[in-house]
């Protein structure tokens, strides 16, 4: 398959993707308020009991929605839901039964005045269309004239044994904490020019990762951490953290995103957008997301990419363009990558960590430390 053949495929299932999507929300919203409630889309019963600016404390009878700090929702009377407020859920406390959301900071002509005083407000599922940027970024990286790494390791023409500064090797300090398998994939990811490391539960992925992080950072590398939620990376950079409070580390995101990294002097970047040029070594934590808006505007000497396995082709292609090494950490037999379309191009459903694995191969860790002898 050509690079040209492998677009059209992605631009073609990122499209569907965005059909999907509408169509789900659409249905979603046509539900009954009680449906939307039974199902975890909605939460009824608001009252407003306090507004500071573009920031809003609503007290609730009870939660019962899947909702999590940094959802993009609806704040309305429950009926016409897309004109009231588009807000982003900063925060839930259980035992005060009060959510604070935030108006989103991109909306215009929004009059938040109308809600003073208001009752039974609703909070309902909102979905932030992002397709564009990821078309676009899809286009630059397959059909461009830069990323020529990044299209060769997603065509298969890409050499694992092609010459690579070594960054760190079986001498490196804390080494001995990893295993054999650990080890053994810690000191192929420092010396290739990419690199798959697959591992069930419990096998020490992030561990290994975070390492790995710190001999390139350790070399002076400037180290783009990414992954498909803002959970597998925040927990990555609490893993590198671990490894070494002093890191100098950003994460790219809302600061409710950031769990409590801030807390442990991470840098709190709101957008891509404004991530500050840093001279020497760092880490940059972003979603896939966030990488699509870095294209052209940064570049690091590695992409790590965790949870790979759940991670699909199109949202890999803007990481992946940001470095010329790579390594990638998950596992294809897990969780695949969250499809709400349905596709009839299998490569759809495939992670990047499956297509790579088919033509590369990857390092298995073989001991798992979590999961029970008869799973493993």
């Amino acid at each position: 398959m050509n690079a040209g053949a492998l677009c059209d495929r992605l631009l073609a299932i990122v499209e569907m993707e965005r059909r999907a999507g509408r169509r789900q929300l659409r249905e979603t919203h046509a539900r009954s308020l009680e449906e939307r409630v039974e199902a975890g889309d909605a939460m009824r019963g608001l009252e407003l009991a306090q507004r500071d600016d573009r920031l809003f404390a609503l007290r609730y009878p009870e939660n019962v929605s899947r909702f999590r700090a940094g959802d993009l929702l609806w704040l309305s009377d429950g009926v016409h839901i897309e004109k009231g407020l588009p807000v982003a859920l900063r925060d839930d406390d259980p035992n005060e039964h009060v959510v604070v959301v935030e108006i989103d900071r991109f909306a215009t002509g929004v009059k938040a005045d109308a809600l003073d005083g208001a009752s039974d407000l609703v909070l309902d599922k909102r979905d932030l269309d992002l397709t564009d940027s990821l078309l676009d970024a899809v286009q630059r990286v397959l059909r461009g004239a830069a990323a020529a790494d990044a299209r060769a390791l997603l065509l298969g023409e890409a050499k694992a044994d092609a010459p690579a500064d070594v960054v760190a090797d079986a001498r490196s300090p804390g080494i001995e904490a990893l295993d054999d398998d650990q080890r053994a994939a810690f000191v192929e990811a420092c010396s290739r020019p990419f690199h798959l490391v697959q591992g069930p539960p419990g096998a020490g992925k992030t561990r290994l990762a975070a390492a790995v992080v710190r001999a390139f950072c350790d070399a002076g590398q400037q180290v783009f951490v990414t992954g498909f939620t803002h959970r597998a990376v925040n927990r990555l950079l609490s893993a590198v953290l671990d490894d070494d409070p002093e890191r100098r580390v950003f994460k790219i995101g809302r600061t409710m995103q950031a769990d409590d990294l801030g807390a442990r002097g991470v840098h709190l970047v709101p957008t891509a957008t404004r991530l500050p040029d840093h001279d020497g070594p760092c880490v940059v934590g972003g979603t896939t997301h966030a990488a699509v808006r870095l294209l052209g505007r940064r570049t690091f000497g590695l992409c790590l990419i965790d949870e790979a396995g759940q991670v699909s082709l199109p949202h890999a292609c803007a990481p992946l363009a940001l470095a010329r090494r790579h390594v990638l950490v998950g596992d294809h037999a897990q969780l695949p990558p969250l499809v709400l379309g349905e596709h009839d191009d299998p490569l759809a459903t495939r992670s990047v960590f499956e297509h790579l694995h088919a033509t590369y191969g990857s390092r298995m860790l073989r001991t798992t430390y979590r999961m029970n002898a008869e799973l493993c």
